[in-house]
Parts: structure tokens; sequence; C-alpha cells
């Protein structure tokens, strides 16, 4: 898969969360592809959510609160997948 993100930006996020862990030096190749793949995956469900909550709002344009209630949407999801079975119903 082509990747159409700027990786300098993406490479410079990684760079400095790995600088900010403190005893992580580098990062290596596989990895920052890796994090590229994911982040444009990532990138791609939240525009879907965006578009599926605009339509649902009645609108063919995507506004800030769409973004916003994707993200929402995903927080949900990711707890619920959370293994360490925070978010999820007990009993």
């Amino acid at each position: 898969m082509d990747v159409d993100l700027p990786t300098n930006v993406l490479e410079r996020i990684l760079r400095e969360s790995a600088r900010s862990a403190g005893d992580v030096v580098g990062v290596r190749m596989e990895a920052k592809e890796e994090y590229y793949r994911l982040i444009d995956e990532l990138g791609r469900v939240l525009a879907e959510l965006s578009v599926i909550a605009a339509r649902h709002a009645g609108r063919k344009t995507v506004r800030e609160e769409d973004v916003r209630l994707a993200v929402r949407a995903l927080r949900v999801v990711s707890s619920l997948c959370d293994p360490r079975g925070r978010g999820s119903s007990r009993g």
C-alpha cells in the first residue's frame, strides 16, 4: 500500500514519543512503516465514520462535530476491546 501521508510529520511524532519514553533511543524502519500503515488505516476508518455521522444528521457536508462523534465511537469500541476489561460490562 502506498502511503499518501506526510511521512516526515509522522516520523517526527514517533521519534518525539520515543524520546519522551526516555530509554528508547531509535525507531527501526519496520516500526515506522507499520506506524504509517496503521495511521493511514485509522484515518480512513475515522473518515468513514465521520461521513456516516454527517449522513445520519441529514447533511452532505462533514462537520467538526461529525469527526468528534467518530472519535468518541472509536473510543467506545476500543474500550470494549480492552483486554484489561475496562469499559466492558461485568457480572
